[in-house]
């Protein structure tokens, strides 16, 4: 986005006044623009976006699913052998979830951009701009 004249909603004029034309409404701007190319021409169709959040869906999972395998094989062949009763079948299953929560929270900033999405679709064609900027 680098053109000199052109500023977006939302732009602050930070001393002096200023006016403003409004040259393109929703789908016609360069951001609606921008996002045509995430949206598939029917509502079934896969596009290069969600092939992308399902490659990166299926990495957390594996990944996940190998860390916990390899937390279990080490346990059961050298710890609980080793040094019985350091760390119990119970205290195992903590730790699994343990791990199931400290990857899964990588899947959370996709939920509510996800969820935000779903907003502005419902009201894309009532004229109705959305910032999704994240204060926080």
């Amino acid at each position: 986005m680098e053109s000199a004249k052109i500023r977006f909603y939302y732009t602050m004029v930070e001393q002096g006044t200023a006016e403003a034309v409004v040259i393109a409404i929703g789908d016609s701007t360069v951001l609606g623009k921008m996002s045509k190319l995430t949206r598939g021409s029917s509502g079934d169709e896969v596009t290069g976006l969600h092939r992308e959040v399902n490659r990166f869906v299926l990495f957390v999972v594996l990944s996940t699913i190998t860390a916990i395998a390899i937390l279990w094989i080490t346990w059961g062949i050298w710890l609980n052998h080793d040094h019985y009763g350091f760390v119990s079948f119970n205290a195992n299953i903590v730790n699994s979830i343990g791990m199931i929560v400290g990857f899964l929270p990588v899947g959370l900033p996709s939920a509510v951009t996800l969820g935000k999405y779903h907003v502005y679709e419902k009201s894309r064609f009532s004229y109705i701009f959305f910032s999704f900027n994240n204060c926080c």
